[in-house]
């Protein structure tokens, strides 16, 4: 499936997500709003950048009771949770919407 990485409502690039993982980046729409990491990354590497990035907004593996919350909510990994969340972050306002969604940044933002 295909996703917009929005930062606010500023459309930045079209990625696609198969079986919870970040699989191609097929389009920058927005070269001046693409996130630092991806920046200074070989075309090749992309997607290994943008993955690694992806992992460090999810919740730690460490995190206490981690298991048990995920067991509990119907057996979500770590990635298809951070998917469901849209990819949102208390660190900056980037985020993840799918590519025909009408969703705005007032409508997903803590």
């Amino acid at each position: 499936m295909n996703y917009i990485l929005c930062h606010k409502d500023i459309n930045v690039l079209n990625l696609e997500i198969l079986n919870d993982e970040v699989y191609a980046i097929n389009e920058i729409y927005n070269d001046e709003r693409v996130p630092l990491f991806l920046k200074s990354q070989k075309t090749v590497n992309k997607v290994t950048a943008f993955r690694e990035w992806w992992k460090g907004r999810c919740i730690p593996s460490s995190r206490q009771n981690l298991d048990k919350f995920l067991s509990e909510i119907a057996g979500l990994s770590l990635n298809s949770l951070i998917i469901k969340s849209m990819g949102l972050s208390l660190s900056d306002q980037y985020w993840i919407k799918p590519e025909n969604s009408h969703l705005k940044w007032k409508d997903v933002n803590f």
